[in-house]
């Protein structure tokens, strides 16, 4: 399974959500899973902020060498499921790639989505990294349930 996360610039909330999938993944040892992350309004190459790095850090993560990229066509048709963080992400998906539109779900089923931190202090990065984390385990435990299943086949 192919997963996606996307937010608006690649440098904040979908490098965490990316980051943080994978951790909880590792630590709950299911495999198979692939995890990718882009921006719908960004350049190729910008790091991640320097507040997701530190809260990446904290949590024993290392997003130094992350670099963004912009949302493909071939990411499109990579993803089995795409992220959003808002559902103004969600809209522009859906204006920009109505083909795809059954593929994409919000992270988080909350009114405001996931806030950007973007240019906010790093409490409002430790508060991101807490609703993405929080958004995330029902995910990891559905793809716990789907490998034991696979596993006792």
């Amino acid at each position: 399974m192919n997963v996606l996360f996307v937010c608006t610039g690649n440098t904040c909330r979908s490098p965490m959500a990316k980051a943080l999938f994978e951790k909880m993944l590792a630590e709950a040892d299911i495999s198979g899973i692939k995890v990718k992350s882009a921006g719908i309004a960004t350049v190729e190459g910008a790091p991640a902020t320097e507040n997701a790095i530190e809260i990446m850090k904290r949590k024993g993560i290392d997003i130094e060498n992350h670099e963004s990229q912009p949302f493909t066509d071939e990411l499109a048709e990579w993803a089995d499921v795409i992220y959003v963080m808002t559902d103004g992400h969600r809209a522009a998906m859906h204006d920009l790639y109505p083909d795809i539109i059954d593929k994409v779900k919000m992270l988080t089923e909350d009114e405001d989505g996931i806030v950007d931190p973007y240019g906010m202090p790093i409490e409002s990065y430790e508060r991101c990294a807490q609703e993405i984390e929080d958004a995330l385990i029902p995910l990891v435990k559905e793809a716990k349930r789907i490998n034991d299943q696979e596993d006792n086949k």
